[in-house]
């Protein structure tokens, strides 16, 4: 039995040769090429491939399981700040936020003209073209970002309805703002 030339020049066997163990046994073969020392070189061999393999997979492993726990190191780092929380002052973050000369609710924006809460006319005239009805859902959803079943109850239909009127109204606006 004879070993491939590109297998000895390899990478591996060079560092299989490393071993102190697996030289002697290479040497061994080269100097007496027979079937027994054939099997002992090629089973040595084996199992240093094998344990290159196990070194690769609990590289592997190890970096990503270390990723893992990084990341979850890192998300329990993350502060969670409310705006409603007090400061040392008593004050909140609120206080700087928000101008309270300024607050418009949804409700009141929804009662004004559309023009001032849309910029897009073409936006502005697809709602236009919508039923109280449609236009009542469309806020419901999206406004008072209540579910389809909520909304439902709130006004005393079935979810069914107010899934294809919201269906309806959205079809609508796709139309127009093609």
């Amino acid at each position: 039995m004879k070993i491939n030339k590109n297998v000895i020049e390899s990478q591996n066997f060079i560092r299989f040769l490393e071993n102190e163990k697996n030289n002697i046994i290479y040497l061994k073969y080269v100097c007496e090429p027979s079937e027994k020392n054939a099997i002992e070189l090629n089973e040595a061999y084996k199992k240093f491939e094998r344990q290159l393999m196990v070194r690769a997979y609990l590289k592997k492993a190890i970096y990503y399981e270390a990723k893992r726990f990084d990341q979850k190191v890192r998300s329990k780092e993350q502060i969670n700040i409310s705006i409603d929380k007090n400061l040392d002052d008593g004050t909140t973050l609120r206080d700087f936020l928000i101008d309270e000369k300024n607050i418009r609710t949804y409700e009141e924006m929804w009662d004004t003209k559309l023009e001032e809460i849309f910029e897009n006319i073409r936006l502005h005239h697809a709602i236009n073209n919508l039923t109280c009805k449609q236009k009542k859902i469309l806020y419901l959803l999206y406004i008072k970002e209540l579910s389809e079943k909520d909304a439902a109850s709130q006004l005393g239909v079935t979810q069914q309805a107010i899934s294809k009127v919201h269906r309806t109204a959205i079809n609508k606006l796709r139309e127009v703002m093609k």
